[in-house]
């Protein structure tokens, strides 16, 4: 990982670096939480750019606190930049006759 720039944050880096080693195998989530201004931004773009150096896919998600009441915001922030052009979810299926319900036996 390139840390030019960066001071005191071995420790932080490390547990970065670990975590992309066996990704492919093991899915992996950080969450960065903390004071507005101790470099959390920094150590993400770091990440970010250490996986892409791997050739992995890197999601992300910002919490804002006018999104706090909407249902599935994050998830939204994480898909949308796969949805390409989609800007709409296709409709579902028709409703099956018998309401949904399945007796079997």
């Amino acid at each position: 990982m390139t840390t030019e720039g960066v001071v005191g944050r071995d420790a932080e880096l490390a547990v970065l670096d670990e975590l992309f080693r066996d990704i492919r195998l093991h899915g992996r989530v950080v969450l960065l939480r903390g004071e507005a201004g101790i470099g959390k931004s920094e150590l993400m773009r770091l990440g970010r750019e250490s996986a892409a150096r791997r050739g992995l896919r890197v999601l992300r998600a910002t919490g804002v606190e006018g999104e706090m009441t909407l249902p599935f915001a994050g998830l939204h922030q994480l898909i949308q930049p796969m949805l390409g052009g989609l800007s709409t979810l296709p409709a579902p299926p028709a409703a099956r006759a018998d309401g949904g319900l399945r007796h079997d036996g």
